[in-house]
Formats: C-alpha cells, structure tokens, sequence
C-alpha cells in the first residue's frame, strides 16, 4: 500500500487580515497565537499533532509515515535586569523526535537568513521519556530536548528561520520562521540589543531560568557543565 509522507511543522499559522480589520488587529492576532503556541507544553502538541496525523489516516484510509519531528518552545527574560544578565538573549528549547535512535541527538541548531548563518550556543541535553502511546506510535519512542542561547535581535528578523540538523539522515530541517510577533516591554521601542562579545551568562542563573521557564532540575544542568 501506497504510503503518504507528511512533513509536519507545528507552527504558528498566520493569515493576513490586514485588508480587513487593520494591522493592529492582525498584529494582536498574531501575539494571541504566538502566546498561545508557547503557553501549551510540547507535551500537548504533541499529543495534537498525533490526534492530527490519525485524522488524516482516517480521512485518507491510508497509512502516514512521520519519520521525525522537532518542535520549538523560546522563553524570554522577565525583566530587563534578566535580560541584561542573560546579555541580550533568549532561550530555545528544541524537542526532537524520532522513530530511529540514532537521529538523535541534535548535532546543530543554527539561525539562517539568506547569507547569514548564526550557530546557537547549545547549553543543555536531556533525553524524555515518550510515556503517550499515540505519540510513540505516531512521531517514535526516540526523544530528546535540547536548549539553546539565541541573540534576540535574530528573533527579530522578517523571514529568517531557525533549523537544525539532526544526528543522521537529514539536515536543514525547519523548526521556526522569525520573526516572533511579540514585543519585549523592557526594551525600548525600534531598538534591538546586542550581546556583548566579551561577556557571558552564568551558569547559576542559567540554571535558574531552566529551572523556571521548563522545568529543568537546577542540579542535573550544573553537573553536566561541570559545576
């Protein structure tokens, strides 16, 4: 029997309302299901995109093979003085999914816009159990969550896309399309900071805003950076 491949990119989607309502409008639109998106654990997409995925096997009749999927969650400072000690950055969390083990890990996490190319400082590794059997059944028993640093600036930048290359068998695989539709209230409207080439963030707070934003155990992050 014929199988259907389906490339899955749970993503936000966005459709332009602007003729309509006025760019206001759509702007706020936009923010409500950028929110929304980060607001709702990976857990729950994934458990959505599975819920997604039968639907089609069951429209189709056919069997649908999603070899891998990667989903993406970015945290942000709470206040300008984080922002300041995480020296103008933002945390990606990229969990990946497979059906073959050795995918994984994520070997690379980069931010591409047409001649720019910018490797995400990778800052910690962890493997998750996959407990729901719709998703194991669906995207693979195989995952792991990887956390990044990225420049917010970069969030900033129309068309611009976040990728990641995968252990084996694929490269290039796109997991966001900048720019995020929020604004920071802290920082000063039509200004982007940049980080400071010869500063760095701690560790210690590292561990703090894993810890808060997803949940990571403060102790398991500062053992495996050697602290």
């Amino acid at each position: 029997m014929k199988k259907i491949l389906i490339a899955l990119s749970i993503g936000l989607i966005f459709v332009s309302v602007a003729f309509a309502m006025g760019e206001d409008v759509s702007k706020k639109q936009a923010e409500q299901a950028y929110e929304s998106q980060m607001n709702t654990s990976i857990d729950d997409r994934l458990k959505m995109a599975a819920a997604d995925v039968e639907k089609v096997v069951a429209e189709s009749g056919q069997p649908v093979e999603v070899p891998r999927m990667a989903l993406i969650d970015i945290a942000h400072a709470a206040t300008g003085r984080e922002f300041e000690a995480l020296n103008c950055q933002s945390i990606v969390l990229i969990s990946a999914i497979s059906q073959t083990e050795d995918e994984l890990h994520v070997k690379k996490a980069y931010f591409e816009k047409g001649d720019t190319h910018f490797s995400m400082t990778p800052i910690y590794q962890e493997s998750v159990p996959v407990s729901d059997p719709d998703v194991s059944k669906t995207f693979g028993k195989y995952r792991m969550n990887s956390y990044y640093l990225i420049p917010y600036l970069l969030l900033k930048i129309p068309d611009g896309q976040i990728l990641i290359d995968w252990n084996k068998n694929r490269e290039r695989f796109s997991v966001y399309q900048t720019p995020i539709p929020i604004d920071l209230s802290y920082i000063e409207k039509g200004t982007l900071p940049m980080p400071a080439e010869d500063k760095g963030v701690s560790h210690t707070t590292l561990a703090y805003l894993l810890n808060r934003e997803f949940g990571v155990d403060k102790a398991a992050y500062l053992k495996a950076n050697g602290q």
